[in-house]
């Protein structure tokens, strides 16, 4: 017999199951939050862990995959946008390229 779910919590922390950026928040028996007022660094990697806790206290918990802070834009390389040659014989259709134009070194 299953004593059903009595509440949720979430913790953030800079490796799996660590609770070092933010302790264990209890949200009730909402299945989603958004977490505030965080002081998450760039290029770090930090990972949430959910804690479910039943109606007689037994505890379960599930750790995200990492999520790294990425908060710089792509760069533009020495590519160029290929649009076919300077002149064209359509009056409707115009294909574009822009294959390896942009770099982004810290989200890929």
């Amino acid at each position: 017999l299953h004593s059903g779910v009595a509440k949720y919590e979430y913790a953030i922390g800079t490796s799996p199951g660590l609770m070092d950026v933010r302790q264990f928040v209890d949200v009730g028996l909402t299945n989603h939050v958004v977490a505030r007022e965080l002081l998450l660094q760039k290029g770090h990697t930090y990972y949430v862990t959910i804690r479910a806790t039943d109606h007689v206290g037994l505890q379960t918990t599930s750790t995200s995959a990492g999520l790294t802070i990425d908060t710089t834009p792509p760069s533009v390389t020495d590519a160029r946008v290929d649009v076919g040659g300077r002149y064209l014989m359509s009056t409707d259709v115009v294909s574009v390229n822009w294959e390896g134009l942009f770099s982004d070194l810290e989200s890929g």
